[in-house]
């Protein structure tokens, strides 16, 4: 099987079931059922306590009991409260809500901050190839609808570039995007995983941002992508941006990203029995793991400033 590119990038918009999980797994996390103990950072003990967290959550939400007291959520229809429940906890479940509809505002505000980090960073983020002649080319991997490709071409006129995706909804937006920003020029889209892109050292830069905690096999995925650089190419990775080792009680960011681990990254790469099951806290050291094992040289966190990503930088 292929390693899957495909990264839901959609995925910021909260339905109410998943609002629920997301405030059920960070009142697990908070209180720590787990012992508290501090692993070394990301990898097994992370995704075994996200496992643990989906189970947990799944049992507990399936044996609730209805009753006619909600926690109202603009646009969706309810959120039950199950019976019994003491008035304090009622007012930390609200709360709860009130923290999660916060940190959304504040992904949807800084999206297109996200999107365009990578470019606005031109000196450090390879930026004398990106404006020199020839005009550099630059692929982008798993890259949803296309708008850190448009955002790339835009900041760099010089550029071409090539995004791919295995959504076929996804790229068929792309297109539509990168042709009413008037970049269709310069900018492609392709439906393909990530063993898909049939070219080797053709590319300057090889992008993946917020894409591969998403990917069932990462390093495979990392191994193709430096395989596609030309010799003096690098790749560069946007993730999100969590603890370097993990922490009890957890901080509200990182219940946050723990949550939509298991509302949608995990179950998105189970699928795949030889998964790593990364995950949304996918830490540096964990990152760097998958980088030297697809045969990277170094890897370099990068002074990108971004409210919900870092930026790393692999040199093969």
């Amino acid at each position: 099987m292929a390693p899957s590119i495909h990264t839901n990038r959609t995925r910021r918009t909260l339905a109410a079931a998943g609002l629920v999980l997301v405030v059920a797994v960070a009142v697990v996390i908070a209180a720590d059922p787990f012992g508290g103990s501090s692993g070394s950072g990301g990898g097994v003990g992370d995704n075994a306590t996200a496992t643990s967290l989906a189970t947990v959550t799944r049992k507990s939400l399936s044996s609730q009991t209805q009753v006619s007291g909600t926690l109202g959520y603009a646009g969706s229809s309810s959120i039950r409260v199950p019976s019994g429940t003491a008035p304090s906890a009622v007012s930390q479940a609200e709360q709860s809500v009130t923290n999660a509809e916060g940190m959304l505002q504040t992904a949807r505000a800084s999206l297109a901050a996200d999107s365009e980090a990578l470019a606005g960073h031109r000196a450090t983020v390879h930026g004398d190839v990106m404006r020199d002649e020839p005009p550099a080319r630059v692929a982008d991997l798993a890259c949803g609808p296309g708008w850190s490709s448009i955002a790339i071409a835009r900041a760099y006129p010089l550029v071409s570039v090539d995004g791919f995706d295995l959504d076929a909804d996804a790229i068929q937006a792309a297109r539509h995007n990168a042709e009413e920003a008037g970049l269709a020029d310069r900018v492609t889209f392709a439906i393909a995983d990530a063993s898909g892109p049939a070219v080797s050292g053709q590319y300057d830069l090889v992008t993946i941002l917020e894409g591969l905690h998403d990917i069932s096999r990462p390093v495979d995925a990392l191994r193709v992508a430096r395989g596609m650089l030309s010799e003096s190419g690098c790749v560069i990775v946007a993730d999100e941006l969590v603890e370097d080792t993990f922490t009890a009680p957890a901080s509200l960011e990182e219940q946050y990203h723990y949550g939509w681990s298991v509302v949608a990254c995990l179950p998105g790469v189970m699928g795949d029995p030889d998964t790593a099951a990364t995950g949304a806290v996918m830490r540096p050291a964990t990152l760097r793991r998958y980088a030297l094992d697809a045969g990277f040289r170094d890897v370099e966190v990068l002074p990108v400033k971004a409210e919900l990503l870092r930026f790393y930088r692999l040199t093969p």
